[in-house]
C-alpha cells in the first residue's frame, strides 16, 4: 500500500513540477500610433536578462493584443523565470498652432518583468509600447 501510495503521489508531484522550466513567448508589440512615414518611426527593443535580445522596427500599429501582424510585433521565447526589458525610442510628427509640422523624439523604458510559466501550459506574455509607457502582462 505505501508502494502504491507514494508512486501516486510521485505521478502528481511530477505532473505539477513539469511545468517548471517551461518556454515562455513573450509578444512585443506597437501600440503608439507611430508607423514609418518620411523621418517618423519607432524602434523597440526587448531582452532577456542580457542573453537573448532582438530589436526590431514595427511598420504597422496594433490597437490590441487581438489584432496584433507580422508587422507591428516581434515574438521572444523566454525561459520562465527571466527577467524581460523591453524599451523604445523614435520620433514622430506633430502639428503645430499654425498647422506647421515639426517632428517630436521620445524615450520609454526600459519596462521589467519576471515571466513566469503556467500549469498545465504557459500562458501568453504581452508588452504593449506607446509612446509613453510600456505594459508588459500575461494572458
Amino acid at each position: 500500500m505505501k508502494k502504491v501510495l507514494f508512486l501516486i503521489l510521485a505521478a502528481v508531484t511530477a505532473f505539477v513540477l513539469s511545468g517548471c522550466g517551461q518556454d515562455v513567448n513573450v509578444t512585443v508589440y506597437n501600440h503608439s500610433g507611430v508607423v514609418p512615414s518620411g523621418d517618423q518611426y519607432i524602434g523597440i527593443t526587448v531582452e532577456a536578462d542580457g542573453s537573448d535580445s532582438l530589436s526590431f522596427f514595427p511598420t504597422e500599429n496594433s490597437l490590441s493584443d487581438g489584432e496584433i501582424t507580422e508587422g507591428s510585433s516581434r515574438v521572444l521565447k523566454v525561459k520562465e523565470g527571466k527577467t524581460v526589458s523591453v524599451n523604445a525610442w523614435g520620433q514622430y510628427f506633430v502639428t503645430g498652432a499654425d498647422d506647421s509640422l515639426s517632428l517630436e523624439t521620445f524615450e520609454v523604458g526600459p519596462q521589467t518583468a519576471v515571466v513566469y510559466g503556467g500549469f498545465p501550459s504557459a500562458p501568453d506574455w504581452y508588452a504593449a509600447v506607446f509612446m509613453n509607457e510600456i505594459t508588459i502582462y500575461k494572458k
